[in-house]
């Protein structure tokens, strides 16, 4: 789906996760949870913190997950996950 034909009806609440959705430009997204919003459900897991940014041709995403005491347990250590649009 292009991205000027996107709509409020074609989005989906997730339950127990906030996440902020911001258009930068036409071709440009960015989102973030919250500090700790967004449940996870991953072994040893409480919260996940997620941050990306989608492109016409590419999404960039990091989605730490944590434990009770705040440490990182799950998810990427040394930066973001690049996704690219293959033709």
């Amino acid at each position: 789906m292009a991205f000027d034909t996107i709509s409020k009806s074609d989005l989906i609440l997730k339950s127990e996760c906030e996440a902020i959705l911001k258009r930068i430009n036409k071709n440009h997204f960015k989102d973030c949870t919250g500090a700790t919003t967004c449940s996870s459900l991953l072994k040893d897991t409480i919260y996940a913190q997620k941050k990306a940014e989608v492109f016409e041709g590419k999404i960039i995403s990091w989605v730490p997950d944590f434990d009770p005491e705040g440490n990182h347990v799950w998810g990427a250590d040394n930066g973001d996950y690049i996704l690219n649009k293959l033709d």
